[in-house]
């Protein structure tokens, strides 16, 4: 188990590290030019990656889960995920066409506009929800090669937009999520049997096995997708810049901190699938604490010796952020341990649970004074590391 961890582990962290940390470089860069574009454009990289979510959530999941279990049937369920995501990835598209410039409009208030084509994004969000969708055949097959290669000229392009062609935060986005696309695509030619996936008939009863581990799923990805958004909408009451700048760019450090725990989490999911035992629990469990321990204190250091480039966000806000995302690492496990026991109704309730603390939390942070925009975060994750623990312990040997 733990060799396969390392294997795979090591090629998924390959094939994300390049790109999150050629991200958070580029947001760096943006916080020290123009405050108000960034917040804008932040904001709209959050939006479309929140739509994405939504597209994804149950889809992804599933060919995680039902490919390494049901190989004999491979192709059968490929073909419905693929016909599913097909309608979903329409839906949320046209979702985000109609909702987005009302939601800019109450979270950016006096702030700042968006002067960009909505229909032009529409376009990104369809192509997202299918990458994301993609990405689960990979980890399914355990393909994570292909995916380095996917990743690094993703980063590739995005470094090359914002760099050399001069093209703002949302623009150099943009292009590294087309050239994912692309290079998803191509890739995903080789690995799965497409000819045979498109002649092969699944009958209704396929679907209505995967409606019931989708939909709780998707449901999930209904709940937490307008969490951010509601959260950077109660910020923007303070008509603060500077605030919505360090939600966004603190999100971005979380995203640092939850690197490997997020890449190990497919890895954890499959090898859950395979092999449901408490000390593979344990063992991942351990694995995700101490490597975002050690993240958090590496970040931590480098805010004490004063780092520039974490200059935006302060010391106090930065030890929230730490421990939230710890617990969020803590999480990670507990969930794919819920979903590979095909419970993802269970999920669905926790993540309900998680959205309303965070919201209710972060709105109390304001009515207290704001001690930190991720103080709901953080009393968010610790409800629920709470719950979900006191719930899957009565699993630990299945």
């Amino acid at each position: 188990m733990i060799k396969k961890i390392i294997n795979l582990g090591g090629l998924n962290a390959l094939s994300q590290g390049f790109y999150r940390l050629s991200i958070l470089l580029i947001y760096m860069f943006s916080t020290s030019s123009n405050m108000k574009d960034f917040a804008v454009n932040s904001t709209l990289i959050t939006f479309l990656v929140v739509f994405q979510s939504l597209g994804v959530a149950g889809l992804s999941l599933a060919a995680n889960t039902y490919i390494p279990k049901f190989e004999e049937k491979e192709n059968i369920y490929a073909k419905v995920i693929i016909s599913i995501s097909f309608v979903l990835a329409l839906v949320v598209s046209v979702a985000f066409l109609f909702s987005i410039n009302p939601l800019l409009d109450k979270v950016l208030g006096g702030i700042g506009s968006a002067t960009v084509n909505y229909q032009f994004l529409a376009i990104f969000i369809f192509i997202l929800c299918f990458s994301g969708v993609f990405k689960g055949f990979y980890y399914a097959k355990e393909k994570i090669n292909y995916l380095v290669v996917t990743s690094f000229f993703s980063a590739i392009s995005l470094l090359s937009g914002y760099f050399l062609f001069d093209l703002n935060l949302l623009n150099s986005y943009l292009i590294s999520i087309l050239f994912e696309f692309l290079f998803l695509t191509l890739f995903l030619l080789k690995i799965l049997d497409v000819q045979a996936i498109f002649k092969v008939k699944a009958s209704s009863l396929y679907y209505k096995e995967l409606f019931a581990f989708i939909v709780p799923a998707s449901a999930s990805g209904i709940v937490l997708m307008p969490v951010n958004m509601v959260v950077l909408y109660i910020l923007g009451f303070l008509n603060s810049v500077v605030v919505i700048s360090v939600f966004n760019y603190g999100m971005q450090i979380r995203n640092l901190i939850i690197f490997i725990p997020s890449v190990l989490g497919s890895i954890f999911l499959k090898i859950l699938s395979e092999s449901n035992t408490r000390n593979n629990f344990f063992y991942m469990l351990l694995i995700n604490f101490l490597i975002s321990v050690g993240a958090s204190l590496f970040l931590i250091f480098l805010k004490a010796l004063g780092f520039s480039y974490i200059e935006l966000i302060s010391l106090n806000d930065l030890v929230i952020l730490c421990l939230g995302s710890i617990l969020f690492s803590i999480n990670s496990v507990i969930g794919n341990k819920i979903i590979s026991l095909l419970k993802t109704k269970v999920g669905f309730y926790f993540n309900v649970i998680w959205a309303v603390s965070f919201i209710l939390f972060t709105y109390l942070s304001i009515v207290i004074n704001l001690v930190s925009p991720f103080l709901g975060l953080l009393c968010a994750y610790i409800v629920l590391t709470i719950i979900q623990f006191l719930y899957v312990r009565k699993y630990l040997d299945e």
